[in-house]
């Protein structure tokens, strides 16, 4: 879990890089996380220049590839979208 791991972000900011990792695009990420349309753009790319964030997007990137290689290897029948929001909402 992302907060178990006392990356120092706030409930918004956690909902943010699960909703970045999932799309790639950081000012949907920010409206999805509750970001004001009008500053998501902003937002979004702030938020990416914040350390404990990056360090969270990449540690979640790297949580989903090994899960998505035991996926694999056990020959599991979820696609890769089903195991990323399988892996992702349980954060």
């Amino acid at each position: 879990c992302i907060r178990d791991r006392a990356y120092g972000m706030n409930a918004r900011q956690e909902i943010f890089v699960r909703e970045f990792v999932r799309c790639g695009v950081a000012a949907e990420a920010a409206r999805r996380a509750g970001y004001s349309e009008k500053t998501a753009r902003q937002q979004g790319h702030t938020l990416l220049t914040n350390p404990d964030i990056k360090k969270a997007v990449r540690t979640l990137r790297k949580d989903l590839a090994k899960a998505g290689q035991v996926t694999r290897e056990l020959g599991g029948g979820l696609s890769t979208r089903a195991a990323t929001d399988a892996v992702l909402n349980h954060l």
